[in-house]
Formats: structure tokens, sequence, C-alpha cells
């Protein structure tokens, strides 16, 4: 058996904890697997599970968390991770947006507005801000953890100044279902170490 590695002699389940089905769990994935059973020349059948980011448990465990940052008016933008492969942006961030959204009307009396962005890829929060046409827009960074992308990458007050809106980031998705899923009760680090 390969250290670490389930054996190849029969299929091994893998369970992506992965926000988007994009081009790491469809292409780099299975291929980085298989070469590493390659190396000891065993290569077993792969069964790759669906990724976290489509389960409605997501949304439905963080909802609460994002919905209670908003007020009746806001609009909710989704920032997302680009995808670098033809198959264009996976269907996870629209799927939890709508469930969000869901939660926040039934809590408001009305559907907010919202919309998906990317921040490193099309479409960019420049290019959907100006039509969601609220004045304030909760930003829900599409991300496990509060790194990088979370501090540098998310729409700032300089493009709010610009669009005349006022951005309100919250903590990554992957940070509100850390917290909870830890019940609140412990004091947690903002960073989520994966």
């Amino acid at each position: 058996m390969l250290d670490g590695l389930p054996p190849a002699d029969v299929p091994v389940v893998v369970l992506p904890w992965f926000l988007q089905s994009g081009w790491i769990v469809r292409e780099n994935l299975p291929r980085a697997l298989a070469h590493a059973y390659e190396s000891v020349g065993e290569v077993p059948s792969f069964v790759i599970r669906p990724v976290l980011g489509g389960d409605p448990f997501l949304a439905r465990m963080v909802a609460d968390a994002v919905v209670e940052r908003m007020r009746p008016g806001d609009a909710l933008l989704l920032m997302a991770h680009g995808n670098r492969s033809s198959f264009g942006l996976p269907p996870e961030p629209e799927l939890v947006l709508g469930r969000l959204l869901d939660v926040a009307a039934a809590r408001f009396g009305e559907r907010p507005e919202g919309t998906v962005a990317c921040f490193d890829g099309e479409p960019s929060a420049a290019d959907v801000v100006s039509g969601l046409g609220a004045r304030r827009i909760a930003v829900l960074p599409y991300l496990m953890a509060n790194g990088m992308h979370a501090r540098e990458s998310m729409p700032g007050s300089a493009l709010g100044a610009a669009l005349g809106c006022e951005f309100e980031v919250l903590p990554p998705i992957g940070v509100l279902l850390r917290r909870r899923l830890a019940g609140d009760v412990l004091p947690l680090p903002e960073v989520w170490r994966v």
C-alpha cells in the first residue's frame, strides 16, 4: 500500500473539500491521484463525490450568519474564485446564492437582489454591481478561509465610491461554516488553517 493512500484494489472514494467543481476538481485532482498511484504501479478506479459547495447543507449552515449582517434593501454579492477551464463558472456559487436569497426573502418579506462575481475572472464585481441597484451591498467571499484572496481581492471602498455604493465584506463562507459547526462556543481565530 502507498503510504497515506487507500489500497488500490477497491474503488477509492474521494470527498473533495472544495466549494466549486472547477478545473482543480474536474481535471487536476483525478490526474494527481492517478499519478500518485502510478508511482507504485497500482491505479484504482476513483469515485469523486460532489464538492461541498453544491450541498444544500452549506447554505443552510451559514444562512443566518449571512442574513443577520444584511438590512432590508441590501443586495448580496457572492465573490467566487474564477475558473481556468473551458467549462465556465461552476454552478455551485449560483446555487448557494439562490438559497441565501431565499432565506433573506423570508426574513425581509421580499427577495433581495443578488449576483455572483469573480475576484480573478469574469464577471468582475465592477461588471455586475451597477446592475444590482442597491446602495449597500453585502459581499460574501466564496472561500474556505480568510487568506490572501479574502483579505486582498474583495471589492473595497475605492470601487464602492466609483460605483456609488458601499460594500460590507462578510467573513468567508468557510469561516462562517466553521463557526456554525463549532456552535460559536469557542473563541476562534480569524484564519482557518486547512
